[in-house]
């Protein structure tokens, strides 16, 4: 349950994580004394290459409809930023649980395991 997964260079949370953070928030709400850490950082040798293809493929598309290249920076730009924001959502999203019990860590706990990146999320 302590765990979350992002496909490669993704932000958008599946519906099993989905699950795991319904799970914690209902923990959360019964038992105030807890906070919940959440990892930053990031997983590059995952993340780096589904982002370069993402954007490559962007500029294809962006080729193929304007018949020039643009500069539209990388896509995803800020993945981390964006998974955080997802996982804040789903933990604080029904005002059940107070934010200042929602703590943003730099523990190193971002890794890869069979080609996800995986969040490990600190109950405390």
């Amino acid at each position: 349950m302590q765990f979350v997964e992002f496909g490669p260079g993704n932000a958008a949370l599946d519906a099993a994580a989905q699950q795991t953070l319904a799970a914690i928030t209902r923990a959360l709400v019964v038992r105030p004394q807890l906070r919940i850490e959440l990892p930053i950082g990031i997983a590059a040798a995952a993340d780096r290459p589904a982002i370069v293809e993402q954007h490559y493929a962007q500029e294809l598309a962006q080729v193929g409809a304007a018949g020039t290249a643009s500069d539209a920076g990388a896509p995803a730009a800020d993945i981390k930023a964006e998974q955080l924001k997802f996982l804040q959502q789903a933990l604080l999203g029904g005002g059940h649980v107070d934010p200042e019990r929602v703590f943003l860590v730099a523990n190193g706990k971002v890794t890869v395991q069979d080609n996800a990146v995986r969040l490990e999320l600190s109950l405390r």
